[in-house]
């Protein structure tokens, strides 16, 4: 089964760029999982990138976290929470993946999904508040 990369689209854009920029390079970190697929690389080829998608989510979190503690957003809380609850799920796939009991192409449709339902719903639901706190 095949899965088309991840295209980022002005609709996934929240205006502000240390943000857009961190979206657009983990759609690019789970392209790249894709290519890796495509390529038939092996499995510690894979080991690598799914290793910088794990520490550059945890990064992006961090700091997006934070931004969302400094503008006093209401709903920090399940925000977090859905950040938890992908980094759980993050590690589980990830040992799946390394353990070949999933495929890299059945990660990389899981990402696409998160991403682009976490981005659409959760995150533009933050922007009223931050925008307003510059």
């Amino acid at each position: 089964m095949n899965l088309t990369e991840f295209q980022w689209d002005n609709k996934y854009a929240t205006g502000i760029l240390n943000i857009d920029a961190q979206h657009q390079y983990l759609f690019a970190l789970t392209n790249r999982l894709l290519r890796n697929t495509a390529e038939n690389a092996s499995m510690p080829i894979i080991a690598v990138t799914l290793a910088q998608l794990d520490d550059y989510v945890k990064e992006h979190f961090d700091l997006e976290e934070q931004m969302l503690r400094e503008a006093g957003y209401a709903e920090l809380a399940e925000h977090i929470a859905q950040h938890q609850s992908l980094k759980k799920r993050l590690h589980e796939y990830g040992q799946r993946l390394l353990n070949e009991s999933l495929s890299p192409i059945d990660f990389a449709r899981f990402m696409q999904m998160w991403l682009s339902k976490h981005i659409l719903q959760s995150d533009m639901k933050y922007l009223p508040v931050v925008k307003s706190c510059k």
